[in-house]
């Protein structure tokens, strides 16, 4: 689904893309709230695929007058759920013209019914907290500048039997050792290769396991 939008480039330094497999390569962004519930999108197992400025809607503003509204981004799922239309706002911009976002919701709501859809919006308060926080430590692990020995990853893979925590597997290894293995266990982690809860803050506690 092409975007129906493109977001410009322009003086707003909070503008930009990230590179999102999900989104089918790049997801643009028009504030660091959005970059962030990309981000959220991208690592969540829930999650099949989404379209950032998916559809462009008309409704009737607050003087009259007919507008254009284009949400954020439509969201698929793995698990049977309907595909969900989003709109990203901080609250303060939900507080300051309520009546105009009324009706743009309201026309987004009636547009998702006929498509079989949903419609939400979300602010900072469901996007940042720890979910986010896991992800911004693991996205390092994933720059590609970043290289990782195939035997460590081997290893690593083969460790992970069953349900267990980083420091069970790590306790017995040289201090050496565990230096060059720690960066790969999170690229393993980040990549989905090793799976933990992001809704918990990630430690050498955490419960990780392997999907067969």
């Amino acid at each position: 689904m092409e975007a129906v939008r493109k977001i410009r480039r322009g003086h707003r330094g909070n503008r930009g893309r990230i590179f999102a497999p999900k989104a089918g390569g790049n997801a643009e962004f028009e504030s660091t709230l959005e970059r962030d519930f990309y981000y959220l999108l991208q690592f969540s197992s829930e999650v099949e695929k989404f379209f950032p400025q998916p559809v462009r809607l008309s409704y009737q503003g607050s003087n009259g007058r007919k507008k254009s509204y284009v949400p954020d981004t439509l969201v698929y799922y793995r698990d049977g759920q309907y595909p969900c239309l989003f709109e990203v706002k901080h609250v303060e911009q939900l507080r300051e013209n309520p009546l105009e976002y009324r009706l743009r919701f309201q026309a987004a709501r009636a547009y998702a019914r006929e498509q079989g859809w949903r419609f939400s919006t979300t602010t900072e308060r469901t996007i940042r907290g720890i979910t986010l926080d896991n992800i911004t430590f693991l996205r390092q692990f994933l720059d590609p500048n970043r290289e990782f020995q195939a035997e460590d990853l081997a290893f690593l893979r083969q460790a992970v039997d069953g349900r267990t925590t980083p420091r069970a597997i790590f306790a017995s290894l040289p201090l050496a050792r565990k230096g060059t293995l720690l960066p790969a266990f999170w690229y393993l982690v980040a990549s989905g290769e090793i799976q933990l809860s992001l809704q918990e803050r990630l430690s050498m506690d955490s419960v990780i396991w392997r999907t067969p």
